[in-house]
């Protein structure tokens, strides 16, 4: 997608100073595109992978404190992508409580 607009905006800038500078722009390694999209998309993946590290270190807790957890409990866990609810659930799971309690709501 980005091509196609790199492209359009270069048909619209030919033979010009503004197509040069664009020209040179993108040959440059220093700049890099951001918009609210990218933003997003940036706060997405940091908040993915920190939910996933979290949720591998509840596993070994868990794992360590001897506890048979289900292929469902497991699966809820490793799909959690909200890092506040898995902290919730570790700090349940450091006092010991039961299962149920840990992951009721």
């Amino acid at each position: 997608m980005a091509t196609k607009y790199i492209g359009y905006a270069l048909h619209l800038l030919t033979d010009s100073t503004g197509q040069r500078a664009l020209e040179e722009l993108m040959m440059t390694e220093t700049y890099e595109y951001t918009s609210a999209w990218t933003e997003r998309l940036k706060a997405e993946g940091k908040a993915e992978g920190k939910a996933e590290g979290k949720s591998q270190l509840l596993l070994l807790l868990l794992e360590s404190q001897g506890r048979t957890l289900t292929n469902g409990t497991r699966e809820r866990i490793l799909t959690c992508a909200d890092p506040d609810q898995i902290d919730t659930w570790f700090a349940r799971a450091l006092s010991n409580a039961p299962l149920d309690q840990i992951f009721g709501e």
